[in-house]
Parts: structure tokens; C-alpha cells; sequence
């Protein structure tokens, strides 16, 4: 796993607090912080092409669109992942887990299972999924219409 700790800032896409794009399985890392981005922002992983479990984050995220405790935007599986206390701010699409899940290139079902957002501030969240016209909620902001498949077992305790 990994451990990142301090301030992140980029006024480019693709902002995170583990890392900023990634091809790759992200697992068990943590992060605390802040990160300041643009679009596609998060604690762990601003854009995620590939599954990504046993994450942690906690401090203060903030963005333009796209934004999230875990991951920006994502076209992967999310598994055991906790976003404890803090912020997480943006004008649109904006999540606790997920700002926006977008379409898998592999066609496979993504999931999103054993989740906790707790004592987070997800700004504009008014349920645990998104459907305001900003899109924003505890879980995720958005999804395009066939990427998510499943849900169990995720909580939002705010």
C-alpha cells in the first residue's frame, strides 16, 4: 500500500492525492490532505481505468467538475473503500466514492461494494446517489447510463 499526506495542487485535469490517472489497480493506499484540482479530482485517484480497493481518504477535496473521495471519474469496480470526515467540493458531479462513472471499455459490470462515507461533507448532496441537477450525492454525483451494474452493502452516515 501506500501513505500520502500534505497539499496537492494542479489547475489541469486528472488531480489526485495518490495519483493523478491510472491504468493500473490502485490498493490499499491512504490518503490525507488536501487536493485542489480542475476536473477529475479526488483523494486517491483522479481518473481510474482499472478497479480500485482498500482505499481511505480523509481532508479536503476541491474541484471544478468531477470530484470525489476516491476517484474523479472512473471506469472500474469499487471495493472496500472509506472517505472519513473532511470536504469534498465541486459545481458539478460531485461524489463521496465516485464524482462521474463512466462506460467500461471492457463491457464488464462494475460494482461498487462495502463503501463508507462518514462524517463527510459532500457539498449540494442531497441523497446518497446523484439526480439534482448538479449531480451530486454521498456515493456518486453521476453515472453514464449502463455503467453500473451493482451496489452492496455502502453507506453513507453523515
Amino acid at each position: 500500500g501506500c501513505i500520502s499526506k500534505g497539499t496537492i495542487t494542479n489547475n489541469a485535469y486528472y488531480t489526485g492525492g495518490i495519483v493523478g490517472n491510472s491504468y493500473s489497480i490502485v490498493d490499499d493506499c491512504t490518503f490525507t490532505g488536501s487536493v485542489t484540482g480542475s476536473r477529475y479530482t479526488a483523494g486517491i485517484c483522479g481518473y481510474a481505468y482499472k478497479p480500485i480497493s482498500g482505499c481511505e481518504s480523509s481532508g479536503t477535496i476541491s474541484g471544478e467538475k468531477y470530484v470525489s473521495g476516491i476517484a474523479g471519474g472512473c471506469k472500474a469496480s469499487i471495493t472496500d473503500c472509506d472517505v472519513t470526515g473532511g470536504s469534498i467540493t465541486g459545481s458539478m458531479y460531485v461524489g463521496g466514492i465516485v464524482g462521474y462513472f463512466l462506460s467500461p471499455e471492457d463491457g464488464q459490470p462494475i460494482t461498487v461494494s462495502d463503501c463508507t462515507v462518514k462524517k463527510a461533507t459532500v457539498n449540494g448532496a442531497t441523497a446518497d446517489y446523484g439526480g439534482s441537477s448538479a449531480y451530486k450525492g454521498y456515493i456518486y454525483g453521476a453515472r453514464q447510463s449502463s455503467a453500473l451494474n451493482l451496489f452492496s452493502n455502502n453507506t453513507s452516515l453523515n
